[in-house]
Parts: structure tokens; sequence; C-alpha cells
């Protein structure tokens, strides 16, 4: 799991990346009122340090995942955070680990608890918005804030073009767009909302999740206009730095991490998903 490495200027910061996205998925989740999080059964913790989101039922793919391991983890908080899904009844979720979590330990922890080796995941990250290049966009499609008022049409089509959408999606993610910290954008086509981005702003870091792009409407620039658009959030907000994921193609780097690479981030490293299942 070295592709990133090759020709990758690292930058200084390494569990900072990881924290980032934790901290993001504990504030997309907590962001909604405590009577949705009961009413859907959605709950997002901290065990160890590390972020654990929990939501049993057919969604479990998604919001079951522990998050954020910002040191090699030890048998016993694995054994906390199955602890933790068991008492909920999930029954399946994903251990996300960065390169410095697999030790030489790790193949008994996992073997321990059963998991088994899935997908992998590009960590990309930038110094600060400062330094990252300004790309003028080039698709003919309309970018722009997405406005509460359009929020619900949003987060439909997201999760849509992600093959889920219940209830619950829709309804975090709306609540999400209502704190000040998370800001999304979308691309039209004439009156059509066609491809998503969210940024969520802190003092430590800008985070971009949520890209997505209708499949009738992909290679038109949306995306890239869709970082450009986040990068300037961050720019106005003063954010230290930028840090987003992307999946990995085994041929090399896929297009949205390029479409990142060409707006300035720099691939990290490649991580590696673990499955639990009860």
């Amino acid at each position: 799991m070295n592709r990133a490495a090759r020709g990758a200027s690292f930058l200084p910061v390494t569990t900072a990346f990881e924290r980032s996205e934790a901290d993001a998925f504990l504030a997309l989740v907590n962001a909604a009122d405590p009577d949705v999080r009961r009413r859907h059964d959605v709950e997002a913790t901290t065990i160890g340090g590390v972020a654990v989101l929990s939501r049993p039922g057919p969604d479990m793919a998604f919001w079951c995942q522990a998050v954020g391991f910002e040191a090699p983890p030890a048998a016993g908080l694995i054994e906390e955070i199955v602890g933790h899904y068991r008492a909920r009844g999930v029954e399946l979720a994903r251990f996300i680990l960065p390169p410095w979590a697999e030790t030489p330990e790790w193949p008994a922890i996992a073997a321990k608890y059963g998991m088994v080796a899935g997908g992998g995941g590009l960590k990309l990250a930038s110094t600060s918005p400062s330094s990252t290049p300004s790309t003028p966009s080039t698709s003919s499609l309309r970018t722009a804030r997405v406005g509460l008022d359009d929020a619900e049409r949003w987060a439909t089509l997201m999760w849509g073009i992600f093959g889920m959408g219940s209830e619950a999606d829709v309804e975090l993610a709306v609540a999400a767009l209502r704190r000040p910290e998370f800001e999304a954008y979308a691309c039209w086509d004439g009156d059509e909302m066609v491809a998503t981005g969210l940024v969520r702003l802190s003092p430590a870091s800008a985070h971009l999740f949520s890209g997505a792009t209708l499949p009738a409407y992909r290679g038109r620039g949306a995306q890239s206009a869709l970082i450009t658009a986040r990068v300037e959030a961050a720019r106005r907000s003063g954010c230290p730095m930028l840090v987003a994921e992307t999946g990995v193609a085994p041929d090399g780097y896929n297009d949205s991490a390029r479409n990142l690479m060409r707006a300035g981030f720099i691939p990290q490293y490649e991580r590696r998903t673990w499955i639990w299942s009860a």
C-alpha cells in the first residue's frame, strides 16, 4: 500500500489527517438534534480517541465505522469498540486503518475478532488553502453554495448517487447543513442539480467530502469546480490545512484523486478497510 509514496511530496503532519476525518464525522452526526438521533438510532462517540459511528439497520455499510486511529490500536481498544458495536446491535462495521496502525501485531488482532481485509482508500492533503492554487473552473455547469431551501434536494441527490437515501440519511445531512461549520455546494445544469460537494470548516482543517456527480454529467468538470469552491471556502475561513479522501484504482490514481491533485492536494498514504462481522 505504498502507491502514494511514489513521487509524492509528503507533508510534515500525518495523524492530523486522520483526526480531521474523525472530527468531521462526529460533527456530521452530532449536528442533528438528540431526538433525531434517537429516532434513527444513530450514534457517534469517541472510544480511545477513535471516532466510532453506529446505526443498526440497513445502512450499516456506511454508518458503522471506526475511523481516526492516530496510533497503532492495541487489542484492548479493538475489544472495546467491538463490544460497543455488539451492545448497539450492529452486525457489520468497518475499521479504517492508516498504514501506521497495521503493525506486526495487527494480523493476530484482526484474526481474533474475525476481521477481513476490504478495499483501500487514499488520503490527500494540502498544507493550507493559501498555498493551494485557485484553478478557474472550465465547466459549463453553474456552481454555487447550497442554501437551506435546497438542502433536502442536495442531500437526496448526494445520497442517491451513492446508492443510499433513506429518511435517516437525508435528515442527518440536512441537519448538518444548518450548522455554520458545514458548507454544501452543487453544480446545476439549468434548474437541475447534478453534482454535490461538502466541506467541514474547523480551526484545525477544512475537510472535503460527499463529492458526487450524476453519471450523465461526469467528465464535464463538475467535481473540479466543486473542489475549487470548497478550497475558496477554506481560504475565507482561514483553515490551516485541507484534507480529503478518495478510492484507489488498481492501475493508479482514480479520477477523483487526479482532480484533487490538480487542485494542489498531495497524496499522503493509502489506507485499508477491515470488515468486522458479528
